[in-house]
C-alpha cells in the first residue's frame, strides 16, 4: 500500500515591528476686541498672550499680528522649549466668523523650528476684505484668530524582539555587584597574603571560580584552618588582577602582564583567564618574542597559543633563528625546536 508523504514545512520565525510618531494636538483662539480701532492706531503691531502646547509647559508659543495699509500679516513664534534638532509641526490658521465658521484658512508648516524663530504669512488677508462688514469676519468688531496645532513628538519603535529585550537583565550587573563586593571587602572571610600585601576576599567566590581554591577550603588544609592563603611565587599586582578577574570576569590590566597572569591562571585553574592571556600574547608575537611565547605556551599547556607561535616561527624562520631567545630555546627546550621544524618539514 502506497502512502503519500506530506512534505514537512520548516517553521520560519516571524518578527514584527511598529513605528509611530507621538503627535501633540491642541487648538488656540486669540480674540482682538475693537479691531477697527487698532487699524487707526500709529502702532499697528499686536502680540497674543503666550501659550503652551500642553500642561507640561514645555513648548511656549506666541502669535503676532501686523496691520499694513493693504494687508494684515500673522506670525507664529516659538518662544522656548525647542530641542537641539528643532520642533516640527503644522498649524492651520483661520478667522472665525459670527457663526464660528473657519474662514481664510492657511496651512502653516514648521520644520525644525528653534527658539526665537517666526513662521507665518506677510499677506494673511487683504485688509479691505477683512474690514468689509458684508464678509462677516469681524462680528461686533472682534477679530478671532483660530489656530489648530499638530506638533511632532518622540518617535516610538516597538518590535517583538525589543519587547523581549526589555525583560533581559544586564549581563554585567552581577559582575559589577561582585566587583563592588571585592573592592569593599565586606563580609570577607579569608585573606590572600602576597609578601607584604594582603587581600580580604570570600571563600565562596574563590571556590566557585577555581577548583584549586575549592580544594583548599573543602579539605583540612592549612588555608582552611587559618583562613589564610599565602602566595610567594607571584607578584602582588598579578594576584590583584587575578582576584579581580575571579570576581568580575574582567582583567583591565591584562595587556601589561599577560605572561605573568597566564602563570597565575594556570596555577589556579582559571581556564577562561588563560585563554584571555593567550589571546593577548598572540597579538604580541614578533620575531623577537616568538620563541619566548612558544616556551610560555608549552609550559602552561596552551595549545592554541603554541600552534600560533609555531606557525609564526615557521613563517619568519630566517629572522627568528637569529634571535637570542631562539638560541636560548635551542639549549633549554630542544623538543620545541624539533617540533617546530617537524611541522615546517611536513608543509
Amino acid at each position: 500500500m502506497e502512502v503519500n508523504s506530506v512534505p514537512s514545512v520548516a517553521t520560519v520565525p516571524e518578527y514584527w515591528g511598529h513605528t509611530k510618531v507621538k503627535m501633540l494636538r491642541f487648538a488656540y483662539k486669540w480674540t482682538i476686541d475693537d479691531f477697527s480701532f487698532w487699524c487707526e492706531e500709529e502702532s499697528k503691531s499686536l502680540s497674543s498672550p503666550s501659550f503652551f502646547a500642553d500642561d507640561s509647559e514645555k513648548l511656549k508659543w506666541r502669535l503676532s499680528l501686523n496691520i499694513f495699509e493693504k494687508s494684515v500679516s500673522i506670525y507664529l513664534e516659538l518662544l522656548s522649549g525647542s530641542t537641539s534638532s528643532g520642533v516640527s509641526a503644522k498649524c492651520d490658521m483661520s478667522i472665525l466668523n459670527e457663526a464660528k465658521e473657519r474662514k481664510n484658512t492657511k496651512n502653516l508648516r514648521l520644520h525644525r523650528c528653534v527658539n526665537g524663530s517666526e513662521w507665518g504669512y506677510k499677506d494673511f488677508i487683504n485688509k479691505d476684505q477683512l474690514l468689509n462688514k458684508a464678509n462677516g469676519l469681524l462680528p461686533k468688531d472682534k477679530l478671532t484668530i483660530f489656530c489648530e496645532f499638530c506638533v511632532k513628538g518622540e518617535v516610538i519603535d516597538v518590535s517583538s524582539q525589543s519587547q523581549t529585550q526589555q525583560f533581559k537583565l544586564s549581563a554585567f550587573k552581577l559582575n559589577e555587584d561582585l566587583g563592588k563586593l571585592f573592592d569593599s571587602e565586606k563580609f570577607s572571610d579569608v585573606t590572600v597574603a602576597v609578601g607584604d600585601h594582603s587581600f580580604r576576599v570570600h571563600k565562596a567566590v574563590l571556590a566557585a571560580r577555581s577548583d584549586v581554591f575549592a580544594a583548599m577550603f573543602e579539605h583540612e588544609m592549612v588555608e582552611c584552618k587559618l583562613n589564610r592563603v599565602a602566595i610567594n611565587d607571584i607578584d602582588p599586582e598579578v594576584i590583584l588582577e587575578m582576584l579581580r578577574f575571579i570576581y568580575t570576569g574582567e582583567a583591565p590590566n591584562l595587556d601589561k602582564m599577560a605572561d605573568d597572569l597566564l602563570a597565575a591562571a594556570d596555577k589556579y585553574a582559571l581556564n577562561d583567564l588563560k585563554l584571555m592571556c593567550a589571546k593577548a600574547l598572540c597579538t604580541k608575537l614578533s620575531v623577537e618574542s616568538a620563541a619566548e611565547i612558544l616556551m610560555l605556551a608549552d609550559l602552561h599547556s596552551v595549545d592554541q597559543l603554541k600552534a600560533q607561535s609555531i606557525h609564526f616561527i615557521n613563517t619568519h624562520a630566517t629572522d627568528v633563528i637569529e634571535t637570542q631567545s631562539w638560541q636560548n630555546m635551542v639549549t633549554t627546550h630542544p623538543h620545541l625546536v624539533a617540533e617546530a621544524f617537524r611541522i615546517l618539514a611536513t608543509k
